[in-house]
């Protein structure tokens, strides 16, 4: 049931309601709806009344006039012009009632209790009803606090509106479009922004917007109020992403994705569409791919991981994670995936029929490789008993690359020992010794059980 609903009960049962909610999200607007559909019309059969501008005495108790009664001076209380027809009044309704004077709080105990101020009653008066501002330990509010007795005259004193956009009254008032895509914009904002933009803010960006009044003179510039403008020209993104989906446009769908702003509008759309991801997923950048597959909340990881052979960027994002060994939760997801997926093979180590090339022969077959592993087919095969230093240099990052970058069960398939040999010999030859070793390169070494033999390798 929602809030409304609940209110037009209480109103139904004549149950005073205390509702409490954050400033700007609409608890004046939806008491007045309440009212209103029960037929009530402001200033006759309901009042409101702003608490923080109450004048106890001019606005709700009444103001002492000296009279004669009975031959004697006495104070009669003339009641402020709202109560003058005090029996046409079913509904009375105080905001910000914890910012109102006490004397107005002490009067309302009267009013909640028994409809009456000062014993002047009103005869057909079925709720009083207050709105507050949250009591916080960090006072957020200038508000005082009510004590137990004034709220408990509420038997609905545990209601609260929700620091939430109400879409139906955006859609009501902007139409189903914006209200989507300035409330999508809205919900992803941290959090700290969305209480400097409340909804009743974003109400007022979208209507002085209409009116030609920049966005920036209302949000407050950490919102990213050019991702709300790009969004509201774009229209809805569900609506886009649809477009481009049914049209394969791929060209517009890579430009669309490429605007950060258009992005992270659309990833989750994609995340949760298993045809858009195929579509899509494949058309976004490399490193924004290496961000997917360490997010553990996108169900897309598993997806690039599974298809790193079908699509160059996908594998160019995995190698990429390999070899800079910079984000751990990525590294996890990529191993964690193939452990399950590739188990380490079982006996069949590759044997070589040893062919040595000269140096010119032997980078003349390697530049024309076109896999890594036939690369390394080659390196073990024809790498020359003389290397000159060229060779050493290329031998040496090519297996650096290879090791970093492959699976721990795909490097065994090698002969250890053939390759710890080229390894020490072109260590050796080299005029440069080894010192830049990646870290996922050495614990791969450590993990198959080379390192100790390999020179160079500090662990």
């Amino acid at each position: 049931m929602n809030l409304v609903e609940r209110l037009k009960k209480h109103f139904a049962a004549s149950s005073n309601v205390l509702i409490t909610g954050a400033h700007g999200v609409g608890k004046t607007s939806i008491i007045k709806q309440v009212f209103e559909e029960n037929g009530l019309v402001l200033n006759e059969s309901w009042l409101y009344f702003s608490g923080s501008t109450l004048d106890p005495w001019v606005d709700f108790i009444g103001i002492p006039k000296e009279i004669e009664y009975n031959g004697k001076k006495c104070i009669e209380i003339i009641p402020p012009k709202a109560f003058a027809n005090e029996g046409n009044i079913q509904a009375i309704f105080i905001d910000e009632f914890n910012r109102s004077p006490s004397k107005i709080r002490n009067a309302l105990l009267e009013l909640c209790q028994f409809k009456s101020i000062n014993g002047r009653k009103f005869p057909n008066l079925k709720v009083v009803w207050a709105a507050i501002n949250p009591e916080d330990e960090e006072n957020t509010y200038d508000v005082e606090r009510l004590d137990p007795a004034q709220k408990d005259r509420f038997p609905g004193n545990q209601i609260f509106v929700p620091y939430v956009c109400d879409i139906e009254y955006f859609k009501n008032k902007y139409g189903n479009d914006v209200a989507t895509t300035s409330i999508n914009w809205w919900n992803e904002l941290p959090e700290m922004i969305k209480k400097q933009v409340s909804p009743r803010r974003l109400d007022y960006a979208l209507e002085y917007m209409a009116k030609g009044i920049p966005l920036e003179d209302i949000l407050p510039k950490d919102s990213n109020v050019n991702k709300l403008r790009q969004d509201l020209n774009n229209g809805p993104v569900d609506k886009k992403l649809s477009k481009l989906y049914e049209t394969k446009n791929v060209k517009e769908a890579k430009l669309f994705l490429n605007v950060e702003n258009n992005y992270s509008s659309a990833i989750k759309l994609i995340n949760n569409n298993p045809e858009y991801v195929k579509f899509f997923v494949p058309l976004i950048k490399k490193e924004k791919l290496c961000l997917l597959i360490a997010d553990e909340s996108m169900n897309i990881s598993d997806y690039i991981l599974a298809n790193k052979e079908n699509c160059p960027e996908f594998k160019a994002a995995i190698e990429q994670i390999l070899t800079a060994n910079t984000n751990p939760k990525a590294l996890v997801k990529i191993r964690s995936y193939f452990a399950t997926k590739e188990q380490e093979p079982q006996n069949q180590t590759k044997s070589y029929i040893r062919d040595p090339k000269s140096s010119i022969e032997y980078i003349k077959i390697l530049d024309n490789s076109k896999s890594a592993k036939e690369s390394m087919d080659i390196v073990m095969k024809h790498f020359p008993d003389d290397p000159d230093q060229i060779t050493v240099e290329m031998t040496i990052n090519f297996i650096h690359e290879f090791v970093s970058t492959k699976w721990e069960a795909t490097v065994r398939q090698y002969d250890m020992n053939l390759l710890i040999e080229i390894w020490n010999k072109c260590y050796d030859v080299s005029d440069t010794k080894i010192n830049k070793l990646s870290k996922e390169f050495i614990r791969k070494c450590n993990s198959i059980g080379i390192s100790t033999q390999m020179k160079g390798l500090t662990l």
